[in-house]
């Protein structure tokens, strides 16, 4: 049965091993091009598959981005659901242990995904329906860790506890996203020691901003 984008999902195995071998192609080549300079002759050559197999699972190359777009997106929520709708360890962190979690936990998605998410955050700027879906996915994840937080956390000073964990998760993960994405603003381009360091700053800001930091850190 086909998708919404038109996609029909593999049922045997090979198939499967088909499709990965699509997605790990168009991967590949985003170290040297666009999606739209991805011809499909070039993706199935990559991917050691036929162009009528590429037709078994897609009718289209839009499918087919569309299809990446979605599973980079199904991906990254699964992530954030696996960091922040488990339990947390008795006794339960300090808020400063909760916001490392989340600004280390969206540094190593935006490092897995770097090169497709580079990709899908420049595309969504020309069009509102993926920055629709790129939002949502943003909502998803900082929704799943404010509840985390608030429900297990410690002290947060600020008025507006909620409003205040959504915004300092907010602009951790944009920062974040800028530097690992488009290597803006930090040390000259967000090498791995760099981002550990960004990682560590942005957890003390934000745990200030919150009104929990410890004055004598």
């Amino acid at each position: 049965m086909s998708g919404a984008s038109g996609f029909t999902p593999p049922v045997q195995r090979r198939s499967e091993l088909t499709l990965q071998r699509m997605l790990e192609a168009a991967k590949e080549a985003l170290d040297e091009k666009t999606l739209d300079e991805l011809t499909l002759q070039e993706l199935t050559a990559r991917a050691g598959v036929t162009v009528g197999a590429f037709y078994q699972r897609f009718p289209s190359k839009a499918a087919f981005l569309h299809y990446l777009e979605e599973e980079a997106y199904r991906q990254i929520e699964e992530r954030g659901a696996a960091l922040f709708l488990s339990p947390p360890p008795d006794p339960a962190p300090s808020v400063r242990e909760y916001l490392r979690t989340f600004v280390s936990g969206m540094a190593d998605i935006y490092r897995e995904h770097r090169m497709i998410l580079r990709e899908l955050v420049q595309r969504s700027r020309s069009s509102q329906e993926r920055q629709e879906l790129r939002m949502d996915m943003v909502r998803i994840v900082v929704g799943q860790a404010v509840d985390w937080v608030l429900a297990h956390g410690g002290d947060i000073g600020h008025p507006d506890p909620r409003k205040a964990l959504s915004v300092a998760l907010l602009f951790t993960s944009s920062a974040l996203r800028d530097v690992i994405l488009f290597g803006e603003g930090w040390a000259g381009g967000g090498s791995a020691s760099d981002v550990d360091d960004l990682v560590q700053e942005l957890t003390r800001a934000a745990e200030a901003y919150l009104g929990s930091a410890d004055p004598d850190d």
